[in-house]
């Protein structure tokens, strides 16, 4: 299942390519009547989720807390991870299983 937590416009932009692919999505927004649920926590996570990030920088820092806690381990994170090198090495310093594949992303160029 592939979770996207924040359906602003990243992440209704998200959505529609990855359904495109023929892939499962589960929304997360508390603030978009259009999103399937309202909280992280009205979702069990599962080992194979997904889980995508694209609500505004302010809020990753909480969000990934949370995630960690439930054990999630595939996040894919909208830039910044967090506003602040703070919160970002606070993140690395809960976490040490994280890794990262930098992806250079035109997407803003090539979506409709």
């Amino acid at each position: 299942m592939n979770v996207i937590i924040g359906l602003g416009y990243f992440g209704n932009i998200l959505k529609s390519k990855l359904e495109k692919l023929g892939y499962d999505v589960v929304t997360i927004d508390p603030y978009n009547k259009e999103a399937d649920l309202k909280n992280i926590s009205s979702m069990a996570p599962f080992e194979d989720d997904r889980y995508f990030v694209t609500t505004p920088a302010s809020t990753h820092h909480s969000i990934l807390l949370d995630l960690f806690s439930r054990g999630v381990k595939n996040i894919w994170v909208e830039k910044p991870i967090c506003p602040s090198l703070e919160d970002t090495l606070d993140i690395f310093s809960k976490n040490q299983m994280i890794r990262f594949c930098i992806v250079i992303s035109r997407g803003y160029n090539t979506t409709p």
